[in-house]
């Protein structure tokens, strides 16, 4: 992903979300919040945060909510990508709601190791 010089960073969503960051030294979270490894390119660190259900928790709400009234699937357009546009369109804060997705444990910002432990 060219996640290579200190500053530079990627956010992915599959199964699970992970924020990726290159850094010149380690940042250590005593607390397990964050996740720091060596990176590929000597002398350098990575800085990694995970929410375990990212896409889970979108295949959920597609599944429980489906799409905006009037579009089918069949429409060619990706489901996820409807969703995308009309979260976008919505105010800020949504009148208080918002959606923690801690289906699976976690790990950012809460580190859960119940599951881990099983």
């Amino acid at each position: 992903m060219g996640i290579a010089r200190a500053g530079a960073v990627s956010a992915t969503i599959g199964t699970s979300g992970v924020v990726f960051a290159a850094t010149d030294r380690p940042a250590l979270d005593p607390q397990g919040r964050l996740h720091t490894f060596c990176h590929a390119i000597p002398g350098r660190w990575h800085v990694m945060g995970v929410t375990q259900a990212a896409g889970l928790s979108l295949r959920w709400f597609r599944d429980r909510f489906g799409l905006p009234s009037g579009l089918e699937e069949s429409d060619g357009q990706d489901p996820y990508d409807v969703l995308a546009d009309e979260a976008s369109a919505a105010p800020a804060g949504s009148e208080g709601a918002f959606w923690l997705p801690y289906l699976m444990g976690e790990r950012t910002p809460h580190l859960d190791r119940t599951l881990a432990r099983r």
